[in-house]
């Protein structure tokens, strides 16, 4: 089980990754500029954390991926490891959705803040 320590490894980064872009999108203060400033800043928010939860998924569905193809392989059986393929490839989708709207977020937050 040399890939253990690996895994652990892993998912605390990507929980040491999560808390750091939870506070960073905590730190989007408003800068005056009334309701819809308020209202815009809102939906980069809630944006940038819906980008961080696919993110998450996403990296957590790839290393399920990685890990049913590694036992499919040492265990012979191909429709596991064609399912930890499909799997990773569902993981890789979901992280790639989180940073687009992670990038989204942060464009309307430069756009609202440029505007006030």
């Amino acid at each position: 089980m040399k890939a253990l320590p690996w895994i652990v490894a892993s998912l605390g980064v990507g929980v040491a990754l999560c808390v750091l872009w939870d506070r960073r999108s905590r730190q989007y203060q408003t800068m005056g500029g009334g309701d819809l400033h308020d209202a815009v800043e809102d939906v980069a928010e809630t944006t940038f954390r819906w980008g961080t939860r696919q993110r998450v998924a996403g990296s957590a569905e790839r290393v399920t991926g990685k890990l049913k193809e590694g036992l499919g392989r040492v265990a012979g059986d191909d429709d596991l490891a064609a399912d930890g393929v499909v799997t990773e490839a569902a993981g890789i989708v979901k992280d790639a959705a989180g940073s687009l709207a992670q990038a989204a977020s942060e464009t309307i937050h430069n756009l609202n803040s440029a505007g006030a």
